[in-house]
């Protein structure tokens, strides 16, 4: 008799949720949620492209039927102030292509104006962000069973889903690009493993165009070229072995992996020729990391959208590390890796609260996260820990509600976005909307710290300095 995947039971409940919660949030109905601040500049090429087939972005401001205006995402060119250009890149738009053009025949169809926003364009694009983050999960879970029992891998999905503000950038905040570099890197680490286990060329070609739509989506994700070279190494020695036998051995399929890596940075590309007249541009030319000053503390531990503080059940992630290091070392020194430069360069950028919720750009890395987590489960029921067990599901369950509470919360606008303190966040800490009062949210805005984010930019110590 087959034995029961509880892994398996976990992805059909994240379509079930999933479902229910874009039900009660009715998401479909925001418009902002494609056509607002990095949203709407993510989400602008695509209209641009299809319908009204322009090199910039005036059919938004000439609209009266899209609210918001290109100035929430455009931003003037370095080198000619008065010439706009979108700051955001063109990768998510390659990814909302299929999506988009079978709304786009919908709206036109069934009597809904062919704008690129109105709502067919919402539904599907909601429903693309949904299947690709399935699809990843799904990946994820292959991989995760493939170092750690199914049990730890049903309670490490279970955390991510429930526990985490993965949802919320699936079924919420569907027009940023979190949810889908999360699919993408779970898609990679599987073509990854799949090609170390039968050295088929054709993974070769699988994982050269995910690497290419990682960084069409983030240039800076141009850093994990690397990471194929890097899983079940062991030692240094061996990651030398890897690369002389990959590129030895499949001449051909890197050959052609190059130009399927090229493939979905062609749009950018084209984009800024035809907007700058040079192939590439930094549209953050006046943002800056500080590299010598990485604010890990506040990037964990600040009421400003601090990672934990927003999502506390990641602390098993950060306790499982233990554990992946003493128990998979060998196996998984990618993981390592792979999140030491993650923390640092996240904590280094000027902006280390990254407007949103809850730390959003560490969603992109859930997948490399999961590893530390599934280790903490795996360590847990592996051997006769029963109290420990008893206790760690008593956390998941308390640290899933509360994710839950500021889920509802941020989508409400009660947790604010960029500006929350310890203060604010006591106001109206655990809250409903239906139990926020008048007096509540006065006292949550007294107790707000907005920033000033070209001191911030400037400024190390104004950044250090802000709670």
């Amino acid at each position: 008799m087959k034995k029961k995947s509880w892994s398996a039971y976990v992805l059909v409940a994240f379509l079930v949720t999933a479902a229910l919660v874009i039900r009660s949030e009715s998401t479909w109905k925001e418009e902002v949620k494609i056509s607002g601040w990095d949203a709407g500049g993510y989400h602008a090429y695509l209209p641009q492209w299809f319908i009204y087939k322009t090199t910039d972005f005036t059919f938004i401001d000439t609209s009266s039927s899209i609210y918001y205006k290109s100035n929430t995402f455009a931003r003037p060119y370095q080198y000619k102030p008065q010439l706009q250009i979108n700051k955001y890149s063109s990768g998510l738009a390659v990814l909302q292509t299929p999506a988009f053009l079978i709304a786009h025949v919908c709206a036109k169809k069934f009597g809904y104006e062919a704008n690129g926003y109105s709502l067919p364009y919402r539904w599907f694009l909601l429903i693309n962000c949904v299947v690709l983050t399935f699809i990843g999960l799904y990946c994820l879970r292959w991989v995760l069973r493939q170092y750690f029992t199914d049990v730890a891998v049903a309670f490490t999905l279970t955390s991510l889903i429930l526990g985490t503000n993965l949802l919320y950038y699936c079924t919420k905040d569907y027009g940023m690009t979190h949810a889908y570099c999360f699919a993408l890197f779970s898609m990679l680490l599987y073509g990854i493993k799949k090609f170390l286990l039968t050295n088929r060329a054709y993974w070769i070609l699988i994982i050269s165009l995910l690497l290419g739509l990682l960084t069409a989506m983030r240039i800076t994700h141009i850093v994990w070229m690397i990471l194929p070279f890097l899983v079940d190494i062991g030692s240094l020695q061996s990651f030398f072995i890897r690369i002389k036998f990959i590129f030895t051995q499949y001449k051909m399929p890197l050959a052609i992996g190059v130009l399927l890596f090229c493939l979905p940075l062609i749009p950018q590309i084209v984009y800024f020729y035809q907007t700058t007249g040079q192939i590439w541009v930094n549209t953050y030319y006046n943002e800056r990391f500080f590299w010598f000053e990485p604010l890990l503390n506040k990037t964990f531990f600040s009421f400003r959208n601090g990672w934990v503080i927003y999502n506390p059940i990641v602390l098993l992630a950060l306790m499982g590390l233990i554990p992946l290091w003493m128990r998979h070392r060998q196996q998984l020194n990618f993981v390592f890796i792979a999140l030491t430069w993650t923390c640092y360069f996240m904590a280094s950028w000027w902006c280390w609260w990254y407007v949103g919720y809850g730390q959003r750009m560490m969603v992109d890395y859930y997948a490399l996260w999961a590893f530390a987590m599934a280790a903490f489960f795996n360590w847990v029921w592996v051997g006769k820990r029963f109290f420990i067990r008893i206790l760690v599901v008593v956390f998941v369950v308390i640290t899933c509600l509360i994710n839950g509470i500021h889920y509802h919360q941020y989508a409400k606008g009660i947790i604010h976005w960029d500006a929350m303190t310890y203060q604010a966040y006591k106001t109206i800490a655990f809250c409903n909307k239906s139990q926020i009062t008048a007096s509540m949210m006065q006292q949550r805005d007294a107790a707000l710290s907005p920033p000033n984010n070209e001191e911030a930019i400037k400024s190390a110590q104004y950044r250090r300095n802000l709670p």
